[in-house]
């Protein structure tokens, strides 16, 4: 395990906990790129990008809470993923509980590619096509149990 790369992560993770966008930001690469499909840009280059993405969720929640349950390091000591228990309030008051798993890679103790990964099928036209085909699927295992 690289001790500078668990600081690292965990130095992120409570920057973001405590809503302190330039500490979060500090954390990146000039031309690190963050990648979560819960903001409006999937995909943020540089520290611009990552600023706007990190204020935007700050203005959104009440609460971020974020518990890391897994560490898994690669052997190259720069890279990483965490898998998190996240425990979140909307401004609204509404409660997010999910899972999800953050890929990170660094440089110089930067990091420079942060990527979440949540446990939601895909959507659109491959998600719907899912749904039909895990319906039909429910359907014809009814069959089969029938006596």
């Amino acid at each position: 395990m690289s001790t500078s790369l668990h600081t690292l992560i965990t130095d992120n993770l409570t920057a973001v906990t405590a809503k302190d966008v330039e500490a979060a930001v500090a954390t990146f690469a000039s031309h690190g790129v963050l990648i979560d499909p819960h903001y409006p840009r999937v995909r943020m280059a540089g520290h611009t990008e990552i600023r706007e993405g990190l204020q935007w969720v700050v203005a959104g929640m009440r609460e971020l809470n974020f518990t890391v349950d897994s560490w898994f390091f690669g052997e190259d000591g720069t890279s990483a993923a965490v898998e998190v228990s996240s425990r979140h309030v909307l401004a609204s008051g509404r409660s997010l509980e999910f899972g999800q798993c953050f890929v990170v890679e660094t440089a110089d103790g930067r990091v420079t590619r942060w990527q979440a990964y949540e446990p939601y099928g895909p959507g659109g036209v491959g998600g719907l096509a899912l749904g039909v085909s895990r319906l039909k699927f429910r359907r014809s295992r009814r069959r089969w149990r029938r006596p």
